[in-house]
């Protein structure tokens, strides 16, 4: 439990910055995602850096308000190192590395390439600078 409110109910996805996990807030009675920030120092941080690296990012995040980029709901501090978790609202859905080998597999057998289609192009597009951003690139 996170914050006496959060209850973690699955891991959704990782990466090489920390993981996001399917939750349920038990104040508001709904389900969230929360991205927990990895503590390992293996990006040669200390946490008082990698704290206010998550901290701009959830600022950063919830001063956009567009239809694909999902709203920021709290930002809290866990464990006895006070790690940066995220809470966001959840998207239910596919994952993208899910369409993308279905995608693979449907390409093989027609033995052909497919194109996506405009919408998924363009959204893709519109997403390319906020990905960027938190990137850090």
């Amino acid at each position: 439990m996170l914050s006496e409110r959060y209850h973690l109910v699955e891991p959704l996805g990782n990466g090489a910055m920390g993981s996001v996990w399917k939750a349920y807030d038990e104040r508001l009675e709904r389900t969230v995602a929360v991205k927990e920030l990895l503590a390992d120092g293996s990006l040669g941080e200390d946490a008082k850096v990698r704290r206010e690296r998550v901290r701009r990012e959830a600022l950063a995040l919830a001063a956009v308000e567009h239809p694909v980029v999902v709203a920021v709901h709290d930002l809290i501090y866990e464990g006895r190192e006070k790690a940066p978790w995220i809470v966001m609202a959840y998207a239910s859905g596919r994952s993208l590395q899910r369409i993308i080998d279905k995608s693979e597999r449907l390409d093989r057998r027609k033995n052909r390439r497919t194109r996506p289609d405009d919408d998924a192009r363009a959204t893709l597009a519109n997403l390319v600078p906020f990905i960027m951003a938190f990137a850090g690139a």
